[in-house]
């Protein structure tokens, strides 16, 4: 007998660690952990994401801006060649998104902000001005959530929404910048909260595949069954959820239905 293949190991370890293939909920709706930065420009000192949820070109409420973080050669992981290293920043931010119907076409855009560096005048830059920005897709083309833990290029400006993920690959990389996240279905939140935030774990997380043909499923589509979502306990912070929707009251026995369209839009 052969022993385990290292193939069907991972699919056990991502089982049990929720990064398994698993149906997609959309009334809990998923969550991303921002884990940390690398590769940054040494002139950094302070930097943050400004994350945005997007249905193709349409933004799907407003976006949300992430705690600062410093940058600190200390956060690289001390594997990294010294030419690749850069500064890192540990950003620990975990966003719960619920109430977000499926569709290949929504993807995070996240611009990367920091404060470091001169001007084209030589004038210091001791406010967070844009550097570069991110996308990252959120389903594949059956609909679950391409969960695990995964690193993305940061590229350089301007930020283009429209770009799909595979035409990013010709755009230029900010240097060696890349963001590392997680993530992974609500109902796997939990296993995912105590896990270890460690730029030296870097190696585990890998570049995350393409997503396939966007699909036609509107982003207004009514739910067929509408349940309240549950508050999701965590140690960090929780932002404002994404795509939140909320039904009329029921009517009595007395009154008359009028008829409602759920809104997949925030406030």
């Amino acid at each position: 007998m052969k022993p385990q293949t290292p193939a069907l190991a991972k699919q056990f370890l991502d089982s049990i660690e929720g990064f398994g293939p698993a149906p997609y909920d959309p009334v809990a709706g998923f969550v991303v952990f921002y884990d940390f930065l690398l590769g940054l420009d040494p002139v950094y000192r302070v930097s943050r994401l400004v994350v945005g949820l997007y249905h193709g070109t349409e933004e799907m409420g407003d976006p949300s801006p992430l705690p600062a973080a410093y940058c600190d050669i200390s956060s690289s992981p001390a594997y990294f060649p010294d030419t690749n290293r850069g500064n890192g920043a540990i950003l620990a931010v975990k966003q719960v998104v619920p109430r977000v119907r499926p569709s290949s076409g929504i993807s995070l855009v996240m611009e990367l902000q920091a404060s470091g560096g001169s001007d084209p005048y030589g004038q210091d830059i001791n406010r967070l001005v844009s550097r570069g920005w991110i996308k990252a897709d959120i389903f594949d083309s059956q609909n679950c959530v391409i969960s695990g833990r995964w690193k993305v290029p940061v590229r350089v400006l301007p930020v283009i929404p429209s770009m799909t993920t595979g035409e990013l690959n010709g755009v230029p990389q900010l240097g060696n910048a890349e963001l590392y996240f997680r993530l992974v279905n609500a109902r796997d939140a939990n296993v995912q909260t105590t896990a270890a935030i460690d730029p030296n774990n870097a190696r585990l997380y890998k570049y995350p595949p393409l997503a396939a043909v966007r699909t036609s499923i509107p982003i207004d589509a009514p739910f067929s069954s509408y349940r309240p979502s549950n508050h999701y306990a965590t140690m960090q912070l929780v932002y404002p959820a994404f795509g939140e929707s909320v039904d009329p009251p029921p009517p009595s026995a007395n009154t008359v239905v009028p008829h409602y369209s759920a809104s997949a839009r925030t406030q």
